[in-house]
């Protein structure tokens, strides 16, 4: 008889990536409001303006959010949830801080969105895209959050 260990047993910790699925989806996004604004009967000051805003938050969103990703100390990095089911976050600083997983996530095997409650108060929100994470992290997260609900 062969005996599996219980995925459930193991401590659950998870590393993100920056997401390309996110990036692509930012710079079409960005690419169709400018054809938009381009199309639109609005006089040429309004449209340099509306030009130079999309032009910026697209760089905001694109170059500079390497930065963002490991230089804010409000950026999560490193999640995961302990034996006795005690989530916690890594948001850059020295050490991982507990949070309470809240009821009302969105659980998709192509999205998951994990609302936290931090211990000095206030929330975090999480949007997982698959490829900020392993296909079998991203299964064995769903799991775990599934089983932790009931």
């Amino acid at each position: 008889m062969v005996t599996r260990s219980n995925s459930l047993a193991a401590p659950l910790r998870i590393s993100l990536r920056r997401s390309l699925v996110l990036r692509v989806f930012l710079l079409f996004s960005h690419i169709g409001a400018l054809v938009c604004l381009i199309s639109s009967d609005l006089p040429a000051p309004l449209l340099a303006m509306g030009a130079v805003s999309l032009t910026i938050s697209l760089g905001m969103g694109m170059g500079v959010a390497k930065y963002f990703r490991h230089g804010n100390p409000g950026t999560v990095t490193l999640f995961g949830c302990s034996l006795d089911g005690q989530w916690w976050l890594d948001l850059g600083e020295a050490e991982q801080q507990p949070v309470e997983l809240l009821p009302g996530s969105y659980l998709h095997p192509l999205l998951v969105v994990l609302d936290f409650g931090l211990a000095a108060g206030g929330k975090k929100r999480l949007l997982l895209l698959p490829d900020m994470l392993g296909a079998d992290e991203m299964r064995r997260l769903r799991v775990v959050v599934r089983a932790g609900a009931r």
